[in-house]
């Protein structure tokens, strides 16, 4: 089974005394990488939610944050009033005016200014921890499940791209003589020109000549590889097509491959081909990378 990397989970899960909310979003990334995002003073839970995350997932970053809300709109959460400090500001501000000679008062407005004088006390979560196991898991859950459906999106298409890459394989290594032919001919009329426009021609510069068209028309051995490179790839989407890193390494040398065979081709065709080549290992490339 494939896996895509991207994808979104939420869930609810009613506790004790409070609504626990979990919402989970995954992104592509080389390496697991987990973010969470806890209210205040429920850190003690990190490593039991970090656990059952990787437990599930291979690489990709994962960001869940979870919220605990009133089971009413109208519960009133504490407020904690920092007495000490906003008197050691009331004091720091009398002084500064009259240093300054300023006119006017300090009032509540200008001591509002101070956003530390107040502390919104959130529940923390750990009366709450078989709640927010539980939401974590059904937000996981229903992650999960999107990055399956658009796994096996991405496998299709994959599928799909891989047989027409293997079959133009196969076209152009049954063109590759036509076009060695061609290139020889045009090599015998150049020949041709230069016997009679110099006469008898020097062995060795024949020689140059035969080895430089020969090495340019040889294609045959590239095309071999890139078809060995496509039957691996087919047989890692048949055995375990979730092993996105092998699959990323085996284009990269697809693409090594039909690089060669451009840069030797004096072809139009051909030259056309390695193009649409490129142009489909550069797609796959990209959902390769999406998947986990």
């Amino acid at each position: 089974m494939i896996f895509s990397m991207t994808g979104y989970g939420r869930a609810e899960v009613l506790g004790r005394g409070h609504l626990i909310v979990v919402e989970v979003r995954s992104l592509n990334g080389r390496f697991l990488d987990v973010h969470l995002r806890l209210p205040q003073g429920s850190w003690s839970m990190e490593p039991a939610l970090r656990r059952k995350i990787q437990g599930r997932f291979r690489r990709g970053r994962i960001e869940v944050s979870i919220r605990v809300e009133p089971l009413t709109p109208e519960a009133e959460p504490q407020v904690q009033v920092h007495l000490g400090r906003a008197r050691a500001y009331l004091r720091a501000l009398e002084k500064l005016k009259t240093w300054l000679g300023l006119e006017g008062r300090v009032d509540l407005n200008m001591m509002m200014v101070f956003r530390d004088l107040l502390t919104v006390e959130e529940p923390g979560l750990e009366d709450e921890e078989e709640a927010v196991l539980e939401a974590l898991e059904k937000a996981l859950e229903t992650l999960q499940e999107m990055r399956r459906v658009e796994g096996e999106a991405l496998l299709r298409e994959l599928w799909e791209r891989l047989r027409w890459m293997k079959a133009e394989q196969q076209r152009l290594l049954r063109e590759a003589p036509g076009w060695m032919e061609e290139h020889l001919a045009r090599w015998r009329q150049r020949l041709s020109r230069m016997i009679t426009a110099e006469g008898m021609l020097d062995p060795g510069r024949l020689e140059q000549e035969a080895a430089l068209w020969m090495d340019r028309l040889d294609v045959n051995e590239e095309l071999v590889r890139l078809g060995s490179h496509l039957s691996q790839f087919e047989a890692q989407l048949e055995l375990d097509p979730g092993s996105g890193k092998k699959l990323e390494f085996l284009l990269q040398e697809m693409h090594r491959e039909v690089n060669t065979f451009s840069s030797k081709v004096m072809n139009a065709r051909a030259s056309h081909a390695a193009v649409e080549l490129k142009a489909q290992i550069e797609r796959m490339r990209e959902l390769v990378q999406n998947v986990e």
